[in-house]
């Protein structure tokens, strides 16, 4: 039976942010692949993701940080000074395994971090429990 409109449940939006089209594919196909479903658009820059954040409003951010332009830290530090964009679940990715990357991320205010390549089925329970907490 299904629930009247005014009742229904608007499944997670989820905006993953990469330059590299493949790894796009890749989460975006990860994620509708999940135990839960999702609503996911997707942005090539950290510029394009910020000019979409205001619009699309996701609940989770899947931020790459070394991309050409605006990084991922530069957009994680202007989301997290913004009080209508505070509260989005960051969850940041990257390439470079340097310790030091991971920690100016999370002190930029990433919620997780993780380096590619992604242990995928790790990485989607991990990105669906941050959805739910």
């Amino acid at each position: 039976m299904p629930l009247p409109e005014g009742l229904s449940i608007n499944p997670p939006r989820v905006m993953i942010v990469d330059d590299e089209q493949d790894i796009l594919d890749m989460l975006e196909e990860m994620l509708k692949t999940g135990d839960i479903a999702v609503n996911v658009v997707r942005a090539q820059s950290g510029v394009a993701a910020l000019l979409m954040i205001g619009e699309y409003k996701p609940d989770l951010l899947i931020l790459d940080i070394m991309m050409p332009g605006m990084n991922g830290i530069e957009v994680c530090q202007k989301l997290r000074t913004s009080g209508s964009t505070q509260n989005i679940k960051i969850v940041a990715i990257s390439g470079d395994h340097n310790p030091a990357v991971r920690e100016r991320i999370l002190n930029a205010g990433a919620d997780l971090f993780f380096t590619k390549p992604l242990d995928i089925v790790d990485f989607r329970g991990q990105c669906f429990s941050l959805l739910q907490s």
